[in-house]
């Protein structure tokens, strides 16, 4: 019987399966990793314990091979062109249709956008403090649209405001000169 009938044997597969599982675990890696000598079966063969398993691997005929090297050029590169801006169209959008812009943060920009006006318009005394409180709750309970719409509603409203008075002084005019008469 030869060496290489033996280690064709069942026994013998079991044998150095076992024998990598062990050196597996004493040299803290994956079976995978373990490089076992084909030229050294007879050694393989006497091997029975852990211990022996052991002086196997320091006398180097069973090593653990070196981690593979796994270059990270390209995911840096992508990274950066990322950080620019590339791959990042419509066709790369999973998920639903706001998941590119929460409707939370379109929200939030907006507020602060109308709030901001709400506050130049009062220290600029284009409203008074009455109106600022009253615009400000409406912007909070979404009457406007965006800010352009908050605006319109505004000068309407002194537009409005200002015909009334006009109106209300013609028709004291005419009430004076219908006295008078």
């Amino acid at each position: 019987m030869q060496i290489s009938d033996v280690s064709d044997t069942p026994l013998n597969k079991m044998k150095s399966h076992t024998i990598r599982r062990l050196a597996a675990d004493i040299l803290d890696c994956g079976k995978n990793k373990v490089w076992l000598d084909p030229e050294e079966t007879l050694q393989f063969k006497a091997c029975t314990s852990r211990d022996k398993v052991r002086e196997l691997i320091q006398g180097n005929v069973i090593v653990q091979r070196p981690n593979a090297v796994h270059s990270r050029y390209h995911t840096r590169k992508r990274r950066a062109e990322v950080a620019k801006g590339r791959h990042r169209g419509p066709g790369k959008v999973h998920g639903p249709k706001t998941c590119l812009d929460p409707p939370k943060k379109k929200w939030i920009a907006r507020i602060r956008e109308m709030r901001a006006t709400l506050e130049r318009m009062r220290e600029e005394c284009y409203i008074t403090p009455t109106e600022h409180r009253k615009l400000y709750m409406q912007a909070k309970g979404n009457l406007f649209k965006n800010n352009k719409v908050l605006i319109e509603y505004i000068e309407k409203k002194k537009a409005d405001e200002k015909r009334m008075k006009e109106l209300s002084e013609q028709a004291a005019a005419i009430k004076m000169r219908s006295r008078g008469a």
